[in-house]
Parts: structure tokens; sequence; C-alpha cells
């Protein structure tokens, strides 16, 4: 059987960073505990972030299974994996 994915705080602070980066000029410094409400996310923008996660880990989020009380960039850490890394990101991709 297959390791579960592993999504760690550091790769959600890399994903985030990535996409504000990407979409904005400037951007505040993120942090785990960085409110989400401060960063003026939108609908797209979250589903760079897991777009990001999923290449960088390989893990597969169901998006449909947002939990309600989301605050904090690590609450992302909370959504739902359904699929485990594959082989090629387990060896290849480390970080």
């Amino acid at each position: 059987m297959a390791d579960p994915p592993l999504v760690t705080s550091d790769h959600i602070l890399r994903a985030v960073n990535e996409v504000l980066k990407k979409t904005r000029h400037e951007y505040p410094v993120v942090t785990a505990s960085t409110p989400l409400a401060t960063l003026d996310l939108e609908s797209i923008d979250y589903v760079e972030i897991f777009i990001v996660l999923e290449e960088r880990t390989g893990a597969v989020f169901d998006l449909s299974s947002a939990p309600s009380d989301l605050h904090t960039v690590a609450d992302l850490a909370r959504y739902r994996l359904v699929a485990p890394r594959s082989e090629e990101h387990t060896t290849v991709n480390r970080g």
C-alpha cells in the first residue's frame, strides 16, 4: 500500500506564497498563523494554491470538503486528502 500523502505546513506556506507572488504586485509576509481574511484571496486563488500543492506533493485534495472554520493559512491543511502520493513524487519531489 502506498504511503499516505504528506502535506506539511511548509508545503502550504510555499504554495500560498507562490500564488500570491504570481497574482499580486505586493503581498504581506505569510506565516502559518496569517489570517486568510487578510490575504484577500478569491476562489481562483484557492484553486491555484491546491494545484500547486498537488504538483509539489502528489496529494489530491477533496476541494468539496472545505472545513467550515478556515481562519489561518495553517487551516488549509485540514482539507481532506483523497489520493496518495504517486511513486514519482515520493522519490523525486522531496520539498
